[in-house]
């Protein structure tokens, strides 16, 4: 049943092998045919001597770990990572009587490879079920509240009924629970492709709203006639969409730069969109208003929803990279949605489409991605075919990847000297709306050459800013570039 556990094979005559065990995940994952990322040893204490034996057997070196009064030796070498550390109690069995799950509560002893499993995890490996030892692993450590999840979700396994009822009873628990050893529960969890099934069994036990308060008031919160769920089921749905987005990506218009597409989901993230979309609307309930002609609108909901997520990101210790992936996506997740309607009243300009991918740059791809996400989560999943919007989101896809990232790789066709030696300007707060205007300009295609770019100028300071320097005088009402304010608008079918 045990086969090809290297390095350890040749470990059964040095001293001390006989009391020592193999234990664990690595345990686990050989008995079901999976090969060990790392392996934990259980000895008796002290355990350097014994540590250093297998260092010099295998050829790695000693660094000491943990905590003061339970010391951990890890074994660094060109192998597997080891991990040593002492045996928790009088007995082996005490130690796996003390673990979280009877699949892990498993040890192999060094010296013969015999199996010992006092809690019947072996049968739990056969069964496929994900059994707790006792509740008491939960209070003693809360974050095996989410590892429950993520083990189901890696295995394939269903969750004991008991352990379910448990982790309702201890769900709040995990708020104790240092926010860097959440995040990567979590995010382990979320590399998985089927995660939204433990999403929705988390919210069940109500572990997912412990982790997450701000998703709680989504449940029961009604949309309008565009959407078929209320605001809870429907986030889910859209998790749903994403993986099946993820784990199928869409073939774009034209198919070379279907590897571009590729490469933008390298690396976290997936895990970084599955994040933005369990978190997208979460700023609904605060905006949600009755219209008498509308019904529920939730105008402003993306903004409200980037700051609370920006908070969620912090509690959780995200990094700054994945705060602004995760914030930036759920800040701009409506605006393809406007340039659909747009394009449905036939006022959509490529200026318009070359203004939003500048302002979302390279994030633009994971940002349509989430909106055909967004759309597909709006009614049951197989009841909605392809559609306009869905072409309409490809064909944006293959715009970015060929129009706008090859234009966007030539040169500018002006600078700040340009508006200084040619116009005579000051530098101040204009320049920045002047040269962006010649850029989108140029990306869009509609201005080519250095003389067009001069040309835009001209007229810009002759209908925006006028005979005025551009940054003084600026009238009520309107930006310094002389330009109105912009209103907060409406997201009609969020």
């Amino acid at each position: 049943m045990f086969f090809d556990m290297m390095p350890f094979d040749n470990l059964h005559d040095i001293p001390g092998a006989e009391n020592a065990y193999l234990v664990g995940g690595c345990v686990r994952d050989r008995l079901i045919g999976l090969r060990p990322q790392d392996f934990d040893i259980a000895a008796p204490p002290p355990v350097r001597d014994f540590a250093e034996h297998i260092a010099r057997r295998i050829g790695g070196h000693c660094v000491e770990l943990g905590k003061p009064g339970r010391q951990v030796i890890r074994i660094v070498s060109g192998r597997p990572q080891v991990d040593v550390a002492p045996i928790n109690g009088p007995s082996i069995e005490s130690d796996l009587a003390k673990r979280d799950f009877t699949i892990n509560a498993l040890a192999r002893r060094l010296s013969s490879g015999e199996i010992i499993d006092c809690t019947g995890g072996i049968r739990d490996l056969e069964q496929k079920i994900i059994r707790m030892v006792s509740d008491q692993s939960f209070i003693a450590d809360p974050l095996r509240l989410l590892r429950t999840y993520r083990l189901a979700a890696i295995l394939n396994f269903r969750i004991d009924t008991a352990t379910s009822a448990a982790v309702a009873r201890h769900a709040d628990k995990i708020r104790n629970v240092a926010g860097e050893r959440i995040r990567l529960e979590l995010f382990k969890l979320l590399e998985v492709e089927n995660a939204c099934l433990r999403l929705e069994q988390m919210s069940r036990e109500r572990l997912l709203f412990a982790v997450i308060p701000e998703l709680e008031p989504l449940v029961g919160c009604l949309q309008n006639r565009h959407h078929a769920f209320d605001a809870w089921i429907h986030t889910l749905k859209v998790v749903e969409e994403m993986e099946a987005i993820l784990n199928r990506p869409p073939r774009l218009l034209s198919a070379a730069d279907s590897p571009a597409l590729s490469a933008c989901l390298k690396g976290g993230i997936p895990v970084l969109l599955k994040i933005s979309a369990l978190l997208h609307d979460i700023g609904k309930p605060a905006t949600r208003k009755i219209i008498h002609t509308k019904g529920p609108v939730f105008y402003g909901h993306h903004e409200t929803g980037a700051e609370m997520a920006e908070a969620v990101s912090a509690r959780l210790r995200f990094s700054v990279h994945e705060t602004r992936i995760v914030t930036q996506i759920i800040r701009h997740h409506l605006g393809p949605l406007r340039l659909w309607i747009q394009a449905e009243k036939g006022a959509l300009s490529r200026k318009a489409v070359t203004r939003f991918f500048m302002r979302c740059e390279t994030l633009t791809p994971l940002i349509l991605l989430h909106a055909l996400a967004d759309h597909r989560g709006k009614r049951p999943r197989g009841t909605l075919p392809e559609d306009d919007f869905s072409r309409f989101i490809l064909n944006l896809l293959t715009a970015y990847f060929t129009e706008y990232q090859e234009r966007k790789n030539r040169r500018p066709l002006l600078t700040g000297h340009d508006l200084i030696s040619e116009f005579d300007l000051k530098p101040g707060p204009d320049f920045k709306f002047i040269l962006n205007r010649v850029e989108a300009a140029r990306l869009s295609g509609e201005a080519v050459t250095r003389e067009n770019g001069l040309e835009i100028v001209s007229e810009l300071l002759k209908t925006c800013i006028g005979d005025r320097q551009p940054g003084i005088d600026t009238p009520s009402g309107r930006t310094k570039t002389g330009l109105p304010h912009k209103k907060r608008g409406g997201d009609r079918p969020g």
